[in-house]
């Protein structure tokens, strides 16, 4: 056997579950709520929708405590119509994303930095992208396409589902920490010993 011992972090985000909440800006997207299982087998991933609209798509909230800091941005995705997941911020001055194509498994482009997709099984993704965030406040973004781009015609039924949006300062995705309180929630270091 083998243990995992993981280091403290936090997870910035404060409604890491709840993507329908006013937290989260919904750019040409709707929510509905707990529609699918998720990775912790629970009924509660959300599904976003793209409106008819031929422009961005996709949902984003302002971080503004987590600056100038390596970070980690991760999110759980689940293929329903798109082909491609995309995470987005704003760093080295301009925007910047990675894309993930979920039918070949594997990260298209990591502009935005370091980033890799993992298997949860059943269909569901953890995609992550580590970077340097900015000096102020910035936009944390994630959507989906069937292009590689925010921007596309929307249809007003096609959709992916998303569960646990995790920001932690870091290197590397610890594992996924709910935080959907309106706080951060902080899991404390692991620690094992034997005399």
């Amino acid at each position: 056997g083998s243990l995992l011992l993981e280091p403290q972090s936090t997870n910035a985000v404060t409604y890491s579950e709840s993507f329908d909440n006013a937290y989260w800006t919904k750019a040409n997207v709707t929510i509905t709520p707990n529609q699918v299982t998720s990775p912790n087998g629970t009924q509660n991933a959300d599904k976003i929708v793209s409106t008819n609209m031929s422009n961005e798509h996709l949902v984003y909230y302002f971080e503004s405590a987590l600056l100038s800091q390596v970070l980690t941005f991760s999110v759980f995705v689940k293929k329903l119509d798109y082909r491609f997941a995309i995470l987005r911020s704003f760093t080295t001055g301009t925007f910047r994303t990675s894309v993930f194509d979920l039918d070949n498994e594997n990260v298209v482009s990591q502009d935005l930095g370091i980033s890799k997709i993992e298997n949860y099984g059943n269909g569901w993704f953890r995609i992550s992208s580590t970077f340097t965030s900015p000096s102020t406040v910035y936009p944390i973004q994630f959507g989906f396409s069937a292009t590689s781009d925010f921007s596309y015609d929307g249809d007003g039924t096609s959709a992916n589902y998303a569960y646990g949006a995790q920001v932690e300062q870091g290197s590397y995705p610890t594992s996924y920490i709910p935080s959907n309180s309106g706080t951060t929630t902080t899991r404390l270091a692991d620690y094992a010993s034997k005399t």
